[in-house]
């Protein structure tokens, strides 16, 4: 950094992560969905493989494989993998601000005079950063190879040296996320089409397209041998192939635009009319239409804070604080007042609507006095465990979240949302009387109670009687889950609900257990 204002700026950026990190999660809670991936990490290092259940047929219930196989190296070494995942999140994050310093650092736009610790400032503005900077899912960690690949590209480009570091880059960001091929190939290509001497660096692309495509073919093939299948499981779980989806993926990004998204996207536009043209604008611009368009066609996501854009914020905020440096070029203090006014925005936009996730948080538990949380699928989980654990059969559960459940309890376990069960993957979807709410499509109770689980969770929890919910705004889009599940005959006849009382939090844990005698073996 050129400047101890770029120092204090990179500070600013970490101490407000920090604070909004501590204000909006418990510190270091990571989410149910992640425990997915600690699970398959879990089997392959005790020496099953990449599977959700021992000694059954593989499934790729996960879409983040370089950061399962990290987390499998670690649990070979015995190492705590919930806590090493959150902490390798929250490590990413860090590495990932210092990538976006460095590559602000490089750009032209950029002068002496102008904070380049802008961009990082602005993208640590985001809550949703925060958000999911704790959660132990791969999602910071893929953000940050993608800004490793544009870093390695644009040093590539200005010391004319061979493409393949930047493509093995790329490769690595699309072994985490599936969606890491479509925007290495447009960063690539839109980034190779911007190139004034593009037409020398011809074999730096081709070479970049070799070290992208080798270990990324290699991945396709090893998958469609060992799980029998070209795609992920969960795409043929979430997705489905008409678009019926796409109402809620237009909520989901209008969510974001409302939260800061809009603001940058409109500086990127006006920034394609500046002269001398701001490099890399282009390549910014087609890559996030495409990102934001795909994740429209998918329904967006379940989750809230924008968890699929977190991936691209940084691409945006590079781009519009290029935009804001030209802007004090011709007006020293337009620039200034825009770059406050866009910080502003982002960060109380992203506070009003991120609201619901302060209440727990480590700071609200520390300042407020507010209760610490209870996680009640860690609490289900190790309690299935210690009343199963003495039995000699080997007893199945049938569970919706299907993350801290089957990871503490050690049991065989059927997804009943189908991401890590291939038959409800490849199922009809289901609307639930007319609603749908994306990732929760597809189900079958007769296959399901044709398993004859031992036990069954829904949600794994039911609010104490002297607990109520208060009152909560339910953002549009969002709807309760219905499962049909509970009005199955089979389900009434045959399970009976149990309940465990917790000593602390709002909520008891519930399951339903198997009361009938079975007629054939589970699974």
């Amino acid at each position: 950094m050129s400047s101890s204002l770029d120092r204090y700026g990179f500070i600013l950026a970490v101490f407000l992560f920090a604070l909004l990190a501590l204000s909006y999660n418990n510190a270091f809670s990571t989410d149910d969905d992640v425990y997915i991936s600690l699970r398959y990490a879990q089997n392959m290092a005790d020496g099953y493989g990449l599977v959700f259940n021992p000694h059954q047929q593989p499934v790729e219930g996960y879409t983040n494989f370089l950061w399962t196989l990290i987390l499998a190296g670690a649990a070979a070494v015995k190492l705590p993998l919930p806590i090493l995942s959150a902490f390798l999140s929250v490590f990413s994050t860090i590495l990932l601000f210092i990538t976006i310093t460095i590559i602000a650092h490089r750009q032209r736009e950029f002068t002496p005079r102008f904070p380049i610790s802008l961009p990082v400032i602005l993208l640590a503005s985001f809550p949703s950063i925060a958000l999911w900077s704790t959660t132990g899912m791969e999602t910071l960690f893929f953000s940050w190879l993608i800004m490793m690949g544009v870093l390695a590209i644009g040093v590539e480009e200005r010391k004319s040296r061979p493409g393949y570091l930047s493509g093995v880059i790329w490769a690595l960001a699309a072994l985490t996320r599936p969606e890491g091929i479509a925007i290495g190939l447009l960063v690539m290509f839109m980034s190779h089409v911007e190139n004034p001497k593009r037409w020398q660096r011809h074999p730096a692309l081709f070479q970049r397209l070799a070290g992208f495509l080798i270990p990324v073919a290699a991945h396709v093939v090893f998958r469609k041998l060992y799980y029998g299948e070209w795609l992920p499981n969960t795409f043929y779980a979430k997705t489905t192939p008409t678009g019926d989806l796409v109402p809620n993926g237009i909520i989901y990004l209008k969510g974001f635009l409302a939260e800061g998204g809009l603001a940058l996207l409109i500086l990127l536009v006006v920034g394609l009319l500046i002269r001398p043209k701001i490099s890399g604008l282009w390549t910014i611009l087609v890559t996030s239409s495409f990102y934001l368009g795909y994740t429209v066609w998918i329904g967006g996501d379940w989750m809230a804070a924008n968890r699929l854009y977190v991936p691209i914020l940084p691409l945006l905020v590079l781009g519009a604080s290029a935009v804001i440096a030209k802007f004090k070029h011709a007006v020293r203090w337009f620039g200034y007042a825009v770059g406050i006014l866009l910080f502003l925005h982002i960060l109380i936009s992203g506070y009003i609507a991120q609201k619901p996730f302060q209440k727990g948080s480590t700071l609200a538990q520390r300042v407020l006095g507010d209760p610490e949380p209870v996680d009640v699928l860690t609490e289900l989980g190790i309690e299935l465990r210690r009343i199963t654990e003495r039995t000699i059969e080997q007893e199945t559960l049938a569970v919706i979240p299907a993350g801290k459940v089957p990871f503490y309890s050690g049991l065989r376990a059927i997804d009943m949302r189908g991401l890590c069960d291939h038959h409800i993957a490849h199922s009809d979807w289901q609307s639930s009387g007319g609603t749908m709410l994306t990732g929760h499509i597809k189900r079958d109770p007769d296959y399901v109670l044709d398993q004859e689980p031992d036990f069954i969770v829904l949600t794994g929890a039911k609010r104490k009687p002297d607990k109520p919910l208060p009152p909560i705004t339910v953002r549009p889009g969002k709807i309760a889950d219905k499962w049909t599940i509970i009005d199955h005959p089979e389900f009434k006849r045959c399970y009976e609900a149990v309940t465990v009382h917790l000593e602390n939090g709002d909520k008891d844990l519930l399951y339903f257990q198997r009361t009938c005698p079975k007629v054939k073996h589970a699974l």
